[in-house]
């Protein structure tokens, strides 16, 4: 916003509501409830900071099916060489042994998800993740991961909360990392991992 003369007005945000955190109701209970009341309270914060009333999670914890079933979608509507290109190696490994399988070939579809998934599985093995979403009870209970609707904000909202959870991410870095759908080529979503 500008006044008359062109330059930029003073912005206040009212920090005087009750920030709403809902899930997308494609989340099972159970996973909705392994987000700690830690987590949701720091994300409560920083909505305040930057005026988002409300936010939507849209992915917690996840199965190796889980994590397959996103893998395929994207490979099939992005392509397979931005699924490449967005994951670290045990990503790549996984996106590779689909594409060995079949790719996205629909007719082969239950063959390249059993191909992927026999991969995740070996590499977790290995100790090596293919994401933070896909990992155990036990180290979800110890590092919270999820992930944030971008499009369900405004841009100046996207904007404002993208600063928000940088800044707490930069402030607070044995806490929290996060990773930017706005600066992130191939990241969909707020995603924040918040350590318990």
């Amino acid at each position: 916003m500008t006044t008359s003369e062109g330059k930029a007005k003073n912005v206040s945000v009212d920090n005087d509501f009750v920030p709403v955190i809902i899930f997308s109701p494609k989340i099972p209970e159970d996973l909705k409830n392994l987000v700690s009341s830690q987590s949701l309270a720091i994300m409560k914060e920083i909505m305040k900071s930057s005026g988002v009333h409300k936010v939507t999670i849209t992915s917690t914890l996840r199965t190796v099916q889980k994590q397959v079933d996103a893998m395929y979608v994207n490979m099939c509507s992005k392509g397979i060489q931005s699924q490449l290109d967005y994951y670290a190696a045990p990503g790549r490994e996984v996106v590779q042994a689909g594409v060995d399988a079949g790719g996205t070939d629909k007719s082969k579809e239950s063959v390249v998800k059993k191909a992927m998934m026999d991969k995740v599985k070996c590499l977790q093995k290995e100790g090596r993740l293919v994401s933070k979403h896909c990992v155990s009870l036990e180290a979800y209970a110890l590092r919270n991961v999820f992930d944030m609707s971008k499009i369900s904000l405004p841009a100046s909202l996207q904007r404002a909360f993208d600063k928000a959870l940088t800044k707490y991410a930069k402030d607070n870095p044995d806490k929290m990392k996060y990773i930017s759908p706005l600066r992130t080529h191939g990241e969909p979503a707020f995603h924040v991992e918040i350590v318990q």
